[in-house]
């Protein structure tokens, strides 16, 4: 069985193996052509991932590949992403409920887009709140205009009675100066 092997550089080069080859016999024949150990390498077909060095090449080969393998090198994994932290996470037993520094589908932060809609709301009572300050500068002025109307009534009521007092006591005043004297021009 004859394949054609795409390598690391984009160069094709084919490879002979047996009618009954198993996955394990391709990975040993990519690493006599290529030099790249078979812990390394990662062969795929069609699109499906090789993976199972025991499995007959001839099942594992998709009419849709047209007998091309391609080979990559597997990555190195890092000390671990998000995944890793989730999986802490669940480790921890700790559940949270702060999804601030999520994203939405359109990759903005949650807390950015709760922000804004919280200023939107804001922005859309701004009409309330002003209308809600002149109701209170109203309710002041008509306050005022109650306590100066309360005062100015206890003020003429006070001007009245010491004008009153004033007229009662002058006029006694009067009338024992004038009954006196009077009396006195009676008797003269």
């Amino acid at each position: 069985m004859q394949l054609l092997l795409r390598g690391l550089g984009g160069g094709t080069s084919a490879l002979d193996l047996p009618p009954g080859a198993s996955v394990a016999q391709l990975r040993a024949a990519v690493q006599a052509a290529t030099g790249v150990p078979t812990h390394e390498q990662v062969l795929t077909a069609g699109g499906r991932l090789l993976a199972d060095p025991g499995a007959p090449l001839a099942g594992a080969l998709s009419s849709a590949s047209g007998g091309v393998v391609h080979l990559s090198l597997r990555l190195a994994g890092g000390k671990g992403g998000f995944g890793a932290l989730l999986r802490g996470q669940g480790r921890d037993g700790k559940a949270t409920d702060n999804f601030d520094a999520c994203r939405d589908l359109s990759g903005r932060r949650i807390r950015h887009v709760e922000a804004e809609k919280r200023l939107h709301a804001w922005q859309a009572e701004a009409k309330e709140r002003e209308l809600e300050k002149l109701a209170m500068k109203h309710m002041k002025e008509m306050a005022r205009q109650s306590r100066r109307d309360r005062d100015d009534r206890i003020n003429v009521e006070e001007r009245k009675k010491t004008m009153l007092d004033m007229l009662d006591g002058g006029d006694s005043d009067d009338d024992g100066s004038s009954s006196s004297g009077s009396g006195s021009e009676d008797e003269a």
